[in-house]
């Protein structure tokens, strides 16, 4: 089981602030390993991402407070498209399967990419990668969900009518005889 990198692992003791980052982090990563939710598999793929993301949050003042810093929307992007897995689903299914290979394109990315001149790495590519991976999983959901959506409509109309039908009948049986 994966668990998150923490300041005290380290044998040298990192300046206040490098350590107060790897802290927070661990405390995300630790919320990120517990959640029930997500499938093993995606905890791994998401846990790969940990060493990366300390260097950029070490580096970069803004990771913790951006929330639309570039590194967590990845982070977030990636937990958006296990959203729906069954918390019991294994690493070959391809949605998993296609996590991990992002998670170690985006690990590989993230340390060979060098930062821009404002000391922050373009990792729009990785982004723009997972979006579709997201949209091709919306898309492949609604494809699934169509059989259905004729069958919840004709449900709920068949609810309203019984439910108008029975509010009708009471109004008759309260009705006094002429």
């Amino acid at each position: 089981t994966a668990r998150p990198l923490r300041s005290s692992d380290l044998a040298e003791k990192l300046p206040g602030a490098a350590s107060v980052a790897l802290d927070t982090l661990a405390m995300i990563f630790d919320g990120i390993f517990s959640a029930p939710e997500l499938p093993e598999p995606v905890k791994a793929a998401i846990g790969r991402l940990q060493l990366p993301l300390v260097r950029i949050a070490i580096a970069e003042a803004d990771f913790f407070s951006n929330v639309n810093h570039p590194a967590r929307r990845l982070v977030n992007r990636m937990a958006d498209a296990a959203r729906g897995l069954s918390p019991d689903c294994a690493q070959d299914h391809p949605l998993c399967a296609a996590l991990s290979a992002f998670a170690n394109h985006a690990r590989q990315t993230l340390e060979k990419t060098p930062p821009d001149p404002q000391g922050r790495q373009d990792i729009s590519t990785l982004l723009d990668a997972i979006e579709k991976l997201n949209t091709k999983k919306n898309e492949a959901q609604q494809r699934a969900a169509q059989p259905y959506l004729a069958l919840t409509e004709a449900q709920e109309t068949s609810d309203i009518a019984l439910l108008h039908s029975t509010e009708w009948l009471q109004r008759i049986l309260q009705t006094p005889a002429l």
